[in-house]
């Protein structure tokens, strides 16, 4: 699927998230793209599939609900992509389906913590409490440094308290590795 040209369907919810079309700047999928015809609130994502090299798009009106996303995907033997909680990837993968669900996918690339683990973080801002420091991974996770205030524009290596998960992402408490 990666690397090669294939068919493929983004069903509504996955073309508002966003970051499927990342794969396709990337140039890690190239090939057909499916969307659905009446995407007036999508415009902003089908013109960032537009500027992608090797991407033929095609607007169709058989993606308006998830059913019909399924039947298209079908019809065209192409791998759909999903953001709809209301599918099962799992049993339509048994049925022969060929799906990448986005959550589960991004999921795997986001770095995975445990209290205890060690890391190092660029604190960039002052957090809400009068002696955090704010940093970010690359990937855009926020940790939140304890002791971290006076450490504002420098990189700290860092011990994890703990993982939060909001609706918003991923967040991660830690405190200075090295304390004076």
């Amino acid at each position: 699927m990666f690397f090669r040209r294939e068919k493929y369907v983004i069903e509504r919810n996955a073309l508002e998230d966003g970051r499927v079309i990342s794969l396709f700047e990337f140039q890690i999928l190239r090939g057909k793209v499916y969307v659905p015809k009446a995407a007036d609130l999508n415009q902003s994502s089908i013109a960032r599939l537009r500027k992608c090299p090797d991407i033929k798009i095609e607007l169709t009106n058989d993606l308006d609900t998830s059913e019909e996303a399924l039947r298209f995907t079908r019809s065209k033997k192409a791998v759909l992509f999903k953001l709809s909680k209301e599918l099962n990837a799992e049993k339509l993968r048994k049925e022969g389906i060929r799906i990448v669900d986005i959550d589960a996918l991004f999921e795997r690339f986001v770095p995975h913590f445990r209290p205890g683990d060690e890391t190092v973080v660029r604190i960039v801002k002052r957090g809400k409490g009068p002696d955090e420091g704010v940093g970010y991974f690359s990937n855009g996770i926020k940790v939140v440094v304890e002791e971290g205030a006076e450490h504002i524009n420098r990189y700290l290596e860092v011990i994890i308290k703990g993982v939060v998960n909001t609706p918003a992402g991923r967040m991660i408490f830690a405190r200075p590795k090295y304390r004076p």
